[in-house]
């Protein structure tokens, strides 16, 4: 984190991060991949990836590591894998390329050196705390007392010249976490308030989360999507103050790279289930009515009062108003008190908090069923097929397709992109969260995944198919009709 100075009347003292400076640099990028990369054309590439400028990002050949605006560290090693796969990423809350895998990130095993003071063991402590306490996710850290037993080291040296209170490593492409974080003894008349922010700041960045307050897109860095476009007490922005907490949107970040809610039972069965943009949850139960079962709404006690009707997929949007589809595929809107049958035939429909509906449906094509789109009166054909589709924030279309491809149709694009990983199905929040079912079986259904922004977090649980609340909170119904929502 970085240290600067502002005199207004009085002299006031903050840490930042980071700093972006008004320069106009050349960020063009040599494509050739050679053997050994010079640092020359390595700087470069990191002026283009990380928004910096060229003066900011320093090479020290003793430790072969580069320090970018003093605070973000990355081996040489590190920079030639990333110059050579050459990610382009963009950038709110936001994340490294890479994140810690499942074998480091339940137990990240730090070291402190010896000779650092007590007063920043003491606060490293409160801070390693603090991340243990968070609810919902993987990410656990524990001190060791060998540096043999550990993924990360915590040192301290003193540098008169640097604005920066502490600077960590990003995870490696391995999955490992950040490997050190080094304090900067210059600022030790700071408030422990405030470093326990700073070593919370840090802890942070070894697990591969950014800035949240930079907004220059980079190619290491991504936005993490289902969090806010702007929190300005998030622990990770760059300038720290005095501990508060992590903020809901910090929580959420973490929670949505490193998802591990507990789930919770509740009472009742169902096939399906639906949650609209103001949280009312519907449900088709495991009641027969012909080929069809009973359509169920979950009331303010948690009680399911049954609905008239019959159906075999539900989906709700805005206004809470849901919509379903019958086993010949008929398509019905309940208008407050009757099912109203709409135009058209479907095998799956996605509402949208923002009032867009989406249906799969109609002749085969390549890649399932024709993609429609509710006009008002009408569906509107979209490009492509699918068997499987939702519809999640700003009613951006999310679909799974007869092979399992993943894609989805953003602003106003007129083209499906693809996404890695593949599925059985898919949902998606009006908060921008999305999660899949995988595509082998398991016990109650399917593996569970959440999408990160460039690839999907695994979680635990089982379903065969999820709803996902305002706020991104997933509620699912496994293979046994039970119902489920997980606990953030």
């Amino acid at each position: 984190m970085k240290k600067n100075v502002l005199v207004v009347i009085f002299t006031t003292l903050c840490l930042y991060a980071c700093q972006q400076e008004a320069v106009t640099v050349d960020t063009s990028v040599p494509k050739e991949i050679h053997d050994s990369v010079s640092i020359e054309v390595l700087k470069r590439f990191l002026t283009e990836a990380m928004g910096a400028s060229e003066k900011a990002i320093v090479y020290n050949p003793a430790d072969t590591m580069f320090v970018i605006e003093g605070d973000i560290l990355i081996s040489k090693t590190e920079a030639e894998k990333q110059y050579k796969d050459n990610v382009n990423l963009a950038s709110a809350h936001r994340r490294r390329r890479w994140l810690v895998s499942d074998t480091w990130v339940r137990n990240i095993k730090i070291y402190m050196r010896p000779g650092t003071p007590p007063e920043w063991v003491a606060v490293t402590r409160t801070a390693i705390a603090q991340w243990n306490l968070l609810r919902g996710i993987k990410v656990k850290f524990s001190e060791v007392s060998e540096l043999r037993w550990a993924d990360m080291e915590i040192v301290s040296n003193v540098n008169a010249e640097s604005p920066q209170a502490a600077n960590a490593q990003f995870p490696s492409m391995e999955g490992k976490p950040g490997s050190s974080i080094v304090i900067n003894l210059k600022y030790s008349y700071i408030p422990d308030a405030e470093k326990l922010t700073v070593m919370a700041h840090e802890l942070g960045h070894t697990i591969g989360i950014a800035h949240t307050d930079l907004q220059t897109p980079g190619f290491f860095e991504q936005v993490i999507p289902g969090t806010p476009t702007a929190d300005p007490h998030s622990v990770m922005n760059s300038m720290s103050s005095n501990w508060t907490g992590f903020t809901i949107g910090d929580k959420k970040a973490v929670q949505i790279l490193y998802p591990n809610g507990e789930w919770v039972q509740i009472a009742g069965s169902a096939t399906d289930i639906a949650v609209g943009a103001q949280g009312s949850v519907f449900a088709i139960g495991k009641d027969p009515v012909g080929a069809d079962f009973g359509i169920y709404r979950q009331s303010t006690s948690g009680s399911w009062i049954k609905m008239p009707g019959s159906a075999i997929k539900i989906t709700a949007g805005a206004g809470d108003v849901p919509w379903v589809v019958n086993s010949v595929g008929g398509i019905y809107r309940f208008n407050g008190s009757l099912w109203d049958r709409m135009p058209g035939t479907a095998k799956d429909i996605a509402a949208a908090g923002d009032g867009s509906v989406y249906m799969v449906g109609g002749a085969a094509v390549a890649g399932g069923f024709g993609i429609h789109k509710w006009n008002g009166t009408n569906w509107t054909k979209l490009p492509g097929g699918a068997v499987r589709i939702a519809a999640g924030a700003q009613g951006i279309p999310w679909i799974v397709d007869n092979t399992g491809k993943i894609s989805f149709l953003g602003g106003n694009s007129t083209s499906w992109s693809g996404v890695s990983g593949s599925a059985t199905d898919i949902f998606a929040g009006l908060d921008g969260s999305v999660y899949i079912t995988g595509r082998n079986p398991v016990y109650g259904g399917y593996t569970l995944s959440r999408w990160n922004g460039t690839g999907w977090s695994s979680m635990p649980g089982t379903a065969v198919t999820l709803a996902v609340n305002p706020i991104g909170q997933p509620w699912a119904v496994n293979s046994l009709g039970e119902i489920w929502y997980q606990s953030l």
